[in-house]
């Protein structure tokens, strides 16, 4: 074992014998990551960080660029070839553009003379995760399966 994580672990330990009171399990799980013995790669995203993507794809422009590129998957589309396909001139693409990436849910890169754009799958996946965080109660959700409310099973 590597010396730090030793160390670590100890630091864990010793903290954890002064406040025993304290050693639920969210407890030990921020020391853990507190230590850097364990790391969240798979976290939720933060409200700000969700808040900035859905404000802006609460536009219809955005939105529209935004499922063009998730169709088109990893590979993009060039700026001008997302204006054609979905009839926005050039100046309002590059506003549109601007915003999304500032959301970070759309990514660009840079091939011979072309801005190609793509989407930025994590992000939209986290804003996913964050959305369906506690879906259906904190019970595990089947694919198939589908929320229902009263008013739906009664008609």
């Amino acid at each position: 074992m590597h010396f730090t994580m030793r160390r670590r672990i100890a630091m864990l330990t010793a903290h954890r014998s002064q406040n025993k009171k304290r050693s639920s399990f969210c407890h030990i799980i921020q020391l853990l990551l507190k230590c850097g013995i364990m790391e969240m790669k798979d976290s939720l995203m933060k409200d700000s960080q969700v808040i900035a993507a859905l404000s802006a794809l609460a536009q219809e422009s955005r939105l529209g660029i935004f499922r063009v590129l998730v169709q088109c998957g990893p590979e993009g589309m060039a700026a001008t070839k997302i204006g054609d396909h979905l009839s926005i001139p050039p100046s309002s693409m590059s506003f549109h553009l601007k915003e999304l990436t500032h959301a970070g849910l759309i990514s660009s890169r840079n091939e011979g003379r072309f801005v190609i754009y793509s989407a930025n799958f994590q992000t939209m996946n986290g804003v996913i995760g964050f959305l369906t965080e506690n879906c259906c109660g904190g019970n595990v959700c089947t694919p198939g399966s589908t929320c229902t409310t009263e008013s739906a099973s009664q008609s």
